[in-house]
């Protein structure tokens, strides 16, 4: 049975999820969030896949942010 919820899943699972949040805090994480949106897509980063979702949403406190 596929999963119909979760926080921690593979990435094939969230790209044929309906929606896909991506939830990121902190400046600490200001770098990382900025390469997910500009790097090449591909598996030196994964999160970069996000952008292939039909339907992902993220969400940024202003720390996060900073870079963008």
């Amino acid at each position: 049975v596929p999963p119909t919820w979760g926080m921690t899943v593979g990435l094939e699972q969230i790209l044929a999820a309906r929606r896909a949040w991506l939830m990121v805090t902190g400046r600490h994480k200001a770098e990382i969030l900025k390469r997910a949106l500009t790097d090449p897509i591909g598996t030196d980063l994964p999160a970069t896949y996000l952008r292939k979702h039909r339907d992902a949403i993220v969400l940024a406190d202003a720390s996060a942010a900073a870079l963008l």
